[in-house]
């Protein structure tokens, strides 16, 4: 027997990790974040003066003309309504920019 009404999902404890760094070489890209499929949600900001470009998925694919880019202050995130992307996540911008990422 079922009990026809609507179930309820209980959320469970997630723990922010936030970390800083900086670019290490103009135009060419480093991880952000490894992949990982148990990811709940990530935001990246540009913390640096100059524009950076963020590419989700294998760094070896990653360019700047199919990355998204991002001004200085801007922030990006993994997610998309429900999707949350959990795929590597790549940045490149100007050395010594820095940058902040948060992700669950």
């Amino acid at each position: 027997s079922g009990s026809g009404g609507a179930s309820t999902v209980s959320p469970t404890g997630k723990t922010t990790t936030t970390a800083n760094s900086t670019i290490a070489s103009t135009g060419v890209f480093q991880a952000a974040l490894a992949a990982s499929a148990a990811r709940t949600g990530c935001t990246l900001q540009n913390t640096g003066t100059h524009v950076q470009y963020v590419y989700f998925g294998t760094i070896g694919s990653a360019t700047t003309s199919n990355a998204f880019q991002i001004n200085a202050g801007q922030t990006i995130s993994c997610t998309a309504g429900v999707i949350v992307l959990t795929d590597a996540v790549n940045i490149t911008g100007t050395t010594g920019d820095g940058y902040i990422v948060a992700s669950q």
